[in-house]
């Protein structure tokens, strides 16, 4: 007996549309001029993009290795053993690390979206039952990089600055395009 072949249902075609539109989301919110932004102040606000967060990170980064590489790692290491104490080092040091990891979890969830709207389109025209659970465990992962995104703006900003609205749009393109990627692998048939 020849084996049934399985059609591509309407909800297979609902569910990859919301995880595309969930991925333009997601490309525009790291693209938009307002990751973050002040409150009007005299009229005026200040917009603050991804790509100048992303371009701090980068060039703080390459400050510390030239750094280094300069006094070397024994100058350095006294260094932090000296001013390592203080407050306001300490400080600094965790606003970095904020911004290290806001910047971080907002390439991770665009990378993650577009990786579950990869294996869901794999998981349409190769019928193998492997790629649903694959589906799965990049929605859930989705998920929690588009929570986490937030999560983290909202912590680098604190009290000055408030979360813009290519932020909030990464975070719609993440957490929903986690949501139908993890239920998708419940509404579809093996």
């Amino acid at each position: 007996m020849a084996k049934a072949k399985k059609k591509i249902g309407i909800i297979d075609f609902v569910v990859l549309g919301v995880l595309v539109v969930c991925l333009v989301l997601a490309i525009v919110g790291l693209t938009i001029d307002q990751w973050t932004t002040t409150e009007e102040v005299f009229g005026k606000t200040v917009d603050v993009s991804f790509g100048d967060y992303s371009e701090i990170v980068v060039e703080k980064n390459e400050m510390k290795g030239d750094t280094n590489d300069a006094l070397g790692d024994d100058i350095m290491g006294g260094l932090d053993d000296i001013f390592g104490d203080s407050e306001l080092v300490q400080d600094a040091k965790a606003e970095e690390a904020k911004l290290d990891a806001m910047v971080a979890f907002g390439y991770i969830t665009v990378i993650l979206v577009a990786v579950t709207l990869a294996l869901y389109v794999l998981k349409m025209f190769l019928k193998a039952g492997f790629f649903r659970f694959l589906v799965l465990v990049a929605g859930a992962l989705t998920l929690i990089s588009g929570v986490l995104a937030i999560a983290m703006t909202a912590a680098y900003c604190g009290e000055v600055l408030l979360v813009g609205a290519g932020a909030a749009l990464l975070a719609v393109g993440g957490m929903l395009g986690g949501l139908v990627g993890g239920a998708s692998f419940f509404l579809s048939k093996k």
